[in-house]
């Protein structure tokens, strides 16, 4: 799990491997978060709700491996929790945007 401490704005370089969840925790509520794919070979799936990310899930967000930035609004309150998954390894950053 990478922490993201209250007042900050962002984790950088986190690698995703292959077909494990990784979970990105703001102590701040976001009121939204960009997740920017730096290298990917195969799509990166993500959640913002609480729930758990899988591959290909009904209920993920997708980037596409040769994209750069998708915006969403977390759908819960308090703090914000990202949680990521990819089929392949991938280097992502997440930030809060504002």
């Amino acid at each position: 799990m990478v922490h993201v401490e209250a007042g900050n704005v962002a984790a950088h370089n986190i690698t995703l491997t292959a077909g494990q969840a990784t979970t990105v925790e703001f102590a701040d509520d976001c009121e939204a978060v960009a997740i920017i794919v730096l290298a990917a070979t195969q799509p990166v799936y993500f959640t913002v709700d609480g729930s758990a990310a899988t591959i290909g899930g009904s209920n993920t967000h997708v980037i596409p491996p040769n994209s750069a930035r998708e915006d969403v609004e977390p759908d819960t309150a308090g703090g914000t929790t990202v949680r990521l998954i990819s089929a392949a390894a991938a280097t992502v950053s997440v930030e809060r945007t504002s």
